[in-house]
């Protein structure tokens, strides 16, 4: 019985050293997780920050960006021209007009003078 004791001892004490082992290796399997978790948000950060870097070196990115500054630029001199434009049909538009309600007059008058001769001839 003693050999039998001293084999469940032993083997207890193995067991024992197995799961602390085993707890020691979660812990340190743990820790590696977090260092990884922590280095991971940064390494995206890096290749991110990495690929806007090359893409704004990119010709292609440039050139685009020149178009579109252009294109601002010749948007907003029309802009700024507008209220000139504005100004300057405004006053075409008026002088139609004018000239319009002057012709119209100018046919009232010789309708009326036209009409008072006739008058005039019919009564004599």
């Amino acid at each position: 019985m003693s050999i039998f004791a001293q084999w469940i001892g032993e083997d207890s004490l193995g067991i024992g050293k197995s799961v602390a082992t085993i707890t020691e290796e979660v812990i340190e399997l743990s820790n590696k997780l977090n260092i990884y978790v922590d280095l991971l948000a940064r390494q995206s950060r890096w290749q991110a920050d990495n690929a806007l870097l090359n893409y704004m070196q990119d010709s292609m990115f440039t050139t685009s960006i020149s178009i579109m500054i252009s294109s601002m630029d010749r948007i907003t001199n029309i802009i700024e021209m507008t209220l000139e434009i504005i100004e300057y049909n405004r006053e075409a538009t008026l002088r139609d007009i004018d000239a319009q309600r002057k012709n119209s007059l100018q046919l009232l008058i010789n309708e009326r003078l036209l009409l008072t001769k006739l008058k005039k001839s019919a009564l004599k």
